[in-house]
């Protein structure tokens, strides 16, 4: 609830808000199901945003197929100042199922790749919902992900950004270097 007002003034949103609020949008959900009272209509709208999430983010993980998004909104009650009132506060969680060892992690216990990986996809898919055509500056951007993670990474990059947007990156990497498309490459020293 706190952060979908506090999305109305987007410049007051931190890092890992924005990061939330595009998590949401990527999944092209409704603000309203996620604070509505009954609980099976939210539930319902929670496990569609994690299919579309899961559906998204295995589209460009090819690393372990056998992995699902789970969501939640918990309910926390906090203790409210001397005289004042105590508040219930909603905080989203994000889980990642795994079929093939057959148990879940919090989003935080996964490796900073994966992270890193599924944090950019969130984020960065909200370019493609822009008008305007931008330049998107990364630099060392596949930094934390090993290569097979780089291939994914480079291929969302053409598929999802490159075909609105100019995408330029540094990497030190040889795994962000494609071998046909050399004539893009720049080296500086």
């Amino acid at each position: 609830r706190q952060l979908l007002k506090k999305a109305k003034n987007p410049s007051n949103l931190t890092d890992d808000e924005r990061t939330a609020l595009a998590l949401l949008r990527l999944a092209a959900t409704d603000d309203a199901y996620f604070v509505n009272p009954d609980y099976e209509l939210r539930k319902r709208e929670l496990e569609n945003v994690a299919n579309a999430l899961t559906d998204d983010v295995l589209a460009y993980w090819s690393q372990n197929p056998d992995l699902r998004v789970h969501i939640d909104v918990t309910q926390v009650t906090e203790a409210a100042p001397p005289g004042g009132q105590q508040s219930v506060v909603e905080h989203l969680k994000v889980r990642m199922y795994d079929d093939r060892h057959r148990l879940s992690l919090p989003f935080q216990s996964r490796s900073t790749g994966f992270q890193w990986f599924f944090s950019f996809l969130a984020a960065f898919s909200e370019f493609e919902r822009e008008d305007k055509r931008m330049v998107i500056l990364l630099d060392e951007p596949a930094h934390g992900l090993h290569a097979r993670a780089q291939a994914d990474f480079l291929r969302f990059i053409e598929e999802r950004l490159a075909p609105r947007h100019q995408v330029i990156y540094t990497t030190h990497s040889p795994f962000m270097v494609q071998p046909g498309q050399l004539h893009r490459v720049r080296v500086v020293e």
